[in-house]
């Protein structure tokens, strides 16, 4: 679909973004068509959904310890112990997700509030069937199983330059994923976001702009 947008706005070449488990997509759009893709950004990445799961379950059983939730903390054990892969552990992780009471600490922010988050996205603005068609979507991503597997040498065969952007706070792109990709991409360049969690892009807007059109305009 990707490719087809490209084709239809008579676009010959451009620069990939993609955040979160949207990594997984600009690296399997970027595999797939390398001709027309210039440079990849890599925005907070998931590229491998297990060692996401599990850097998260290790992030949240911090928060479920200072609140004193120990069926959560079981919950962050079970997934930290076990180590599964594919849709088992992503039904473990939402179901921990799901004991975190306070939104902030949820949806891995560091530096604004929830609230401002919600009306920078416009979360304000979703309705029940909003969200319905959300976890339809998912579940079916869950079942198609793809997002499961590991995209990190998939990245390094790309053979282009990447900027890898970093919350200090976010526990999505792991540390074993961060050192993987600084360690085997031959031309890549990394930004920290000292302030941020998982969304530097609102967290710290304006160094998020400068560093990419930075990236975007460098040779």
């Amino acid at each position: 679909m990707i490719e087809e947008m490209r084709k239809k706005f008579f676009v010959a070449d451009w620069d990939i973004l993609g955040r979160s488990y949207g990594g997984m997509l600009a690296v399997l759009y970027a595999k797939s068509f390398p001709k027309p893709v210039n440079k990849l950004i890599l925005d907070c990445p998931s590229l491998y959904f297990a060692d996401s799961a599990v850097s998260t379950a290790k992030y949240m059983s911090e928060y479920f310890k200072s609140v004193k939730k120990e069926s959560a903390l079981v919950l962050c054990e079970d997934i930290l112990r076990n180590k599964e892969t594919g849709k088992t552990i992503a039904i473990k992780l939402l179901e921990m997700l799901d004991e975190v009471e306070d939104m902030k600490v949820r949806n891995y922010l560091h530096n604004i509030s929830y609230e401002e988050y919600c009306e920078r996205i416009g979360m304000n603005d979703f309705t029940g069937t909003d969200w319905n068609k959300c976890e339809r979507h998912l579940m079916k991503l869950f079942d198609a199983g793809d997002m499961f597997e590991n995209f990190l040498p998939v990245l390094i065969s790309l053979k282009k330059a990447v900027l890898l952007l970093n919350g200090k706070y976010d526990p999505a792109c792991s540390e074993n994923q961060k050192e993987y990709i600084l360690s085997n991409c031959s031309n890549i360049k990394q930004i920290l976001f000292e302030k941020s969690g998982h969304f530097p892009r609102m967290e710290e807007p304006e160094k998020y702009t400068e560093s990419i059109l930075r990236f975007l305009d460098a040779e």
